[in-house]
């Protein structure tokens, strides 16, 4: 498949998906600041891998991403209703702390100048 038109679909799956998961109405969920990394869609369209990073954390980030596990057939479905795909891919939901390393990094960088 043209790489191009998976890179499109990537880019539309992580837009909708940051308004789907700011629509949800989970405590844990909408408590916490989320930052969706990176999306991942597969050649043939069958997987979707997402990068899910969570920041300022009130509640542990463990039970937001278990949240966030557990609402992934809504999700799906959701997002089948909002693209317009011949098969919606499986999303898989991946934690990454990238961000909150990121910002470990620079305050270390800060206090080396």
């Amino acid at each position: 498949m043209n790489n191009y038109r998976i890179k499109r679909i990537s880019s539309s799956i992580k837009k909708e998906l940051s308004c789907i998961l700011r629509d949800l109405n989970s405590f844990e969920i909408q408590r916490n600041l989320l930052s969706i990394v990176k999306v991942s869609v597969s050649q043939d369209l069958s997987v979707c891998k997402v990068y899910i990073s969570i920041l300022k954390s009130k509640v542990r980030s463990y039970d937001v991403f278990a949240s966030i596990q557990s609402s992934s057939k809504f999700i799906r479905k959701e997002l089948a209703k909002r693209l317009q795909l011949k098969r919606t891919p499986e999303i898989k939901f991946y934690k990454t702390d990238s961000i909150e390393y990121a910002i470990k990094l620079k305050k270390v960088l800060e206090d080396l100048s």
